[in-house]
């Protein structure tokens, strides 16, 4: 019933349908349900919108919906021993929200591994290997690798994650460095989902505001930190930063590109950093593209900026880093 409800909210605001096609709880009134899915929902784009056409990341957000296994009260087993042997064998999480702050003075660099997206398409070879290319970043600087897992419009896998979390951690053991935190970019929506990525080496998982009512975002943040992993908890519209703080984030992430129409503000960071306290790390999301962009953030008071297409297509990773002056060895030695 609990997936019925969960799949209701997002199918009431992505298709425009009436609740009435979902079995509800006998001593609970469709009217109460319809209430209920208003208030957690309002910040959806197209919410009230009675010819709303769904965008491209609610149809994603639907299909991994879809495709995720129907809700429990109890925690997959094969998950739970997935998930104490891969932490016995590489060790608890890291906390990203420290992992970012570790890294003060310098902005913190997260280097992301993706093959394809909706809006640019095929960005990097098939057979590319994420494990190589997360080892990459992390010898350029990057202290967390962000790894695409969703497989039919970015061709990412669970399997690139784990290979990045084990390739850097063994390389950051042969450098005597600390390891990268990875990072589980994806259209997350059930519990399920961020125990999958825990078990498969993630250090935290994205959780996106636009796409989340409002107290499911509450559950899944506090599941996360029952895991060990403190999210990183992405925003656009301005609605969705008070649903992003409600919800009890610490790490904010600032998408420059609206992912409903794929337009691109890289003023709309610089517009959230004014309206978030001390106590919340701010980071930028996407569209960094020169040193003079990354330079803004960080007179914004940007903690972590998110590369990931340039990197990808980039022949020398770490000369790209550089490039953007993003590489924090040397912001240190210039510190």
């Amino acid at each position: 019933m609990k997936k019925c409800l969960r799949t209701a909210c997002l199918l009431l605001t992505f298709f425009a349908i009436s609740a009435s096609s979902y079995s509800v709880p006998s001593h609970r009134s469709k009217t109460a349900l319809n209430t209920a899915l208003e208030s957690t929902t309002q910040h959806f784009y197209g919410y009230g919108d009675p010819d709303h056409v769904k965008s491209t990341l609610q149809n994603i957000t639907a299909e991994r919906e879809a495709s995720t296994p129907p809700a429990s009260s109890h925690p997959d087993p094969v998950l739970l021993e997935k998930l104490s042997d891969i932490r016995s064998r590489l060790g608890p999480p890291l906390n990203l929200y420290d992992q970012i702050m570790s890294q003060q003075p310098a902005m913190a660099l997260a280097a992301e591994f993706k093959r394809a997206s909706p809006s640019k398409g095929q960005i990097a070879l098939s057979e590319i290997s994420c494990g190589a290319q997360a080892s990459s970043y992390f010898t350029a600087g990057a202290s967390i690798i962000s790894v695409l897992t969703e497989p039919n419009h970015f061709k990412g896998s669970l399997s690139d994650m784990l290979s990045a979390r084990s390739s850097t951690q063994s390389l950051a053991k042969k450098l005597s460095l600390p390891r990268p935190c990875i990072l589980r970019k994806d259209f997350i929506t059930s519990r399920h989902m961020i125990l999958e990525a825990a078990s498969h080496g993630a250090d935290t998982v994205l959780l996106i505001v636009a796409v989340t009512p409002s107290d499911v975002l509450k559950q899944l943040i506090s599941y996360s930190r029952e895991l060990g992993m403190e999210p990183l908890v992405e925003i656009h519209a301005d609605e969705e930063l008070g649903v992003a703080l409600e919800g009890g984030a610490k790490v904010i992430g600032v998408n420059n590109r609206n992912l409903h129409t794929f337009k691109m503000d890289m003023t709309t960071t610089t517009k959230f950093a004014e309206r978030v306290g001390e106590d919340v790390c701010l980071c930028s999301l996407s569209g960094m593209s020169s040193a003079d962009d990354v330079e803004r953030y960080r007179g914004d008071g940007v903690r972590m900026v998110l590369i990931g297409e340039s990197l990808m297509r980039s022949r020398s990773p770490e000369l790209a880093i550089k490039s953007l002056g993003l590489d924090p060895r040397v912001e240190r030695e210039e510190e």
